[in-house]
């Protein structure tokens, strides 16, 4: 996490290969920039690493490795991707598909496509998403990649969850549990429970949602991810806030200790304003207000949209479970302001 200090470094590694005069040196260059492009996406410098990745793959091309240069532009069209550029990345990756495919490169030609169907999916394309999905997974059976198909899998699963199509959503989110446990990924694969319990909440289905989450949540505790763990706390409390308010405390004040523990404040958060809703259920409105302005102060710190939207949102069934619609309307519209651009679901 010392971002700067890396930064430095890989600064430095540049200017020692300058001026590239053979091919090696290229390919050491094209790594560097790739390097100091993951380093600016893990600061959210997602515009600056974009070009990074461009430079990456400039270098390999002028080192004369056009094959590895194809292979990192999907970086760059990943990168468009999370800058909202989804046209344009899937004009790229469609390019590139067919690059691959006249090298018979199954599992890039998959990736590009699994790529493809997260672009349609965030352009509400959903039909075209699902095709995309269903050519992944089909390419990276081909390529005996089965981490990539177990991913495409849950993707797929998840574009049926929110198309209503449950028995679909079922059996690819199934699929993708089945290899996850192949492969041994506990976590990936409580991912995938956590869709299926999304599944099963939507078609009120509690007690099974409930089961899934509470597997989620073993496993993300077995594996040592206490961010993960606090997130299936999370989903649960949620899911048991109108019929089981001790159950839904519980869950809430432990996802609001971990995330503190772990520095996720925005989550932190998230889990006050719902402590605050049970307090003003059950009468106390005074201590629910109380954990309220807890959680606008951790949202102010932060000054983070996302944040800051959850809290509009908040404020939003307050109002309206008070009978007063205009502010209701108001905080809901300025929440839909930030999530229209940030969080398709929580638009919706």
């Amino acid at each position: 996490g010392r971002y700067p200090l890396a930064l430095q470094y890989i600064d430095s590694a540049i200017s020692i290969l300058q001026p590239v005069t053979n091919q090696t040196d290229y390919a050491k260059l094209a790594q560097v920039y790739s390097t100091r492009a993951q380093v600016l996406h893990q600061q959210q410098r997602n515009d600056m690493a974009l070009e990074d990745y461009r430079k990456c793959a400039d270098a390999y091309r002028e080192g004369g490795d056009f094959y590895q240069a194809a292979v990192s532009r999907i970086d760059v069209a990943i990168a468009q991707f999370r800058l909202g550029q989804y046209k344009e990345s899937n004009e790229l990756l469609e390019k590139l598909a067919a690059y691959f495919k006249t090298y018979d490169d199954a599992n890039n030609f998959g990736l590009c496509y699994s790529q493809i169907g997260q672009n349609y999916w965030n352009l509400s394309e959903y039909d075209k998403a699902i095709t995309a999905h269903l050519t992944a997974i089909n390419k990276r059976q081909q390529a005996g990649n089965r981490s990539g198909e177990a991913f495409s899998w849950h993707q797929l699963g998840t574009l049926y969850q929110h198309a209503g199509k449950k028995t679909l959503a079922m059996k690819a989110l199934d699929s993708a549990a089945v290899l996850y446990r192949i492969l041994n990924r506990n976590s990936d694969l409580a991912d995938v429970l956590l869709a299926l319990g999304k599944v099963y909440k939507n078609d009120r289905e509690t007690e099974k949602a409930a089961d899934q989450y509470r597997l989620a949540a073993n496993l993300l505790a077995n594996a040592g991810s206490q961010s993960g763990y606090a997130d299936a706390l999370f989903e649960l409390g949620l899911l048991k806030k109108s019929s089981d308010s001790k159950t839904a405390y519980a869950c809430f004040d432990s996802c609001r200790l971990l995330n503190l523990k772990n520095g996720r404040d925005a989550d932190a958060a998230y889990a006050l304003m719902n402590l605050g809703d049970l307090e003003k259920n059950k009468g106390a409105t005074q201590k629910g207000r109380a954990l309220y302005e807890q959680a606008k102060k951790l949202v102010q710190q932060l000054n983070e949209p996302h944040a800051l939207a959850h809290y509009y949102k908040s404020l939003g069934y307050d109002a309206n479970s008070n009978v007063q619609y205009d502010s209701a309307l108001y905080f809901f519209s300025k929440a839909l302001q930030v999530f229209d651009s940030t969080d398709q679901e929580q638009a919706i």
